[in-house]
């Protein structure tokens, strides 16, 4: 009976393992902003992040290929902003078998122009 518990503990620890893995996330870039701008031309709305990610089981990948420029749409979204200053860009990777792959953004979201002239927004 304690050899049964045993050897299924250690398969638990084992699975664990497999799906688990390591967690870790490095900066990749650094950028003033993602559109040309000029001084007075904008007015910024606050902080804002987002992210893309794809999905890779046993090496493949499963899911849609992560992409900057989503990672950017979804912070802007978010914050129903124009474009993004002071933008940094991570990417995130971890797991095993099963992993996820994402690149991260944060900045701050900007509304160029006069917003209240606009239509669609």
């Amino acid at each position: 009976m304690v050899n049964k518990n045993r050897m299924i503990a250690v398969g638990l620890v084992a699975v664990s393992a497999c799906f688990g893995g390591c967690t870790y996330t490095f900066p990749h870039q650094v950028v003033a902003t993602n559109t040309p701008l000029t001084p007075n031309s904008y007015k910024v709305i606050g902080p804002a992040s987002g992210k893309s990610c794809e999905t890779h089981f046993l090496g493949m990948l499963v899911s849609k290929p992560r992409r900057l420029q989503s990672a950017i749409d979804n912070a802007l979204d978010k914050t129903r902003g124009d474009a993004l200053i002071e933008l940094t860009i991570d990417n995130q990777s971890g797991g095993f078998l099963v992993g996820e792959d994402c690149t991260l953004v944060n900045g701050l979201a900007i509304k160029i122009g006069n917003a209240d002239s606009r239509e669609g927004k």
